[in-house]
């Protein structure tokens, strides 16, 4: 495979190892023909990209010329349920002033609540990693805070082999199968709307079985 044909995209969160790399791995397992996911930004962290996001946005446009990045995905925690409408909006208004600056290479993904939804979704390989027996749920996109569920159904007092921290994502991802979590999220700003999104940009047609 020619490196030339590799279709780069990045991806940009609000933490680069436990967001960005955790959310490059589980993009990954789709399977994208000569597609490469990359963190091109690995020293900015939470409300730091809050603070200008005009001067941000000509930075980031910088690394994604020198890394040759055809997209951005800008993942942003929605920290709010889908019906909290200000949030929403402060999100989107952030990620326009940032696609601006990046000639609209931008992809928005609001994880609603929190990346760890997402992990949620694929409760099967959650029990199997904290050797736990927990009920799947039947929407992950509305637990209130999905990285509090995590942390209360694996403290010292369960019966968990381990304590949930969020250092634990990506080695949790690796677990994570990619078709439970996209079928399982899913509805108005799921992942699964994401996928079906991104699927539709890079022309990806899923064989079927």
């Amino acid at each position: 495979m020619k490196t030339n044909n590799i279709i780069k995209i990045g991806v940009l969160s609000e933490h680069p190892i436990n967001d960005s790399k955790a959310f490059c791995m589980l993009l990954s397992k789709r399977s994208y023909p000569n597609t490469q996911f990359v963190t091109p930004i690995n020293n900015i962290f939470g409300d730091q990209l809050e603070e200008n996001p005009k001067a941000f946005g000509k930075r980031l446009n910088s690394r994604i010329a020198q890394e040759n990045i055809k997209y951005m995905i800008c993942l942003r925690d929605l920290d709010g349920t889908i019906h909290d409408e200000e949030m929403i909006n402060k999100r989107e208004t952030w990620f326009n002033l940032i696609n601006n600056q990046i000639e609209n290479k931008g992809i928005l993904y609001l994880a609603v609540a929190k990346m760890e939804a997402l992990l949620l979704s694929d409760i099967n390989r959650i029990n199997e990693f904290f050797k736990i027996k927990l009920s799947k749920y039947s929407d992950p996109k509305f637990i209130q805070d999905p990285k509090k569920e995590l942390e209360n159904k694996t403290t010292p007092s369960s019966k968990a082999n381990k304590e949930y921290k969020e250092n634990l994502v990506c080695d949790i991802i690796e677990k994570i199968d990619f078709e439970t979590v996209y079928q399982n999220h899913k509805g108005e700003l799921s992942f699964q709307e994401f996928i079906d999104k991104l699927d539709t940009i890079l022309n990806f047609k899923k064989k079927k079985r």
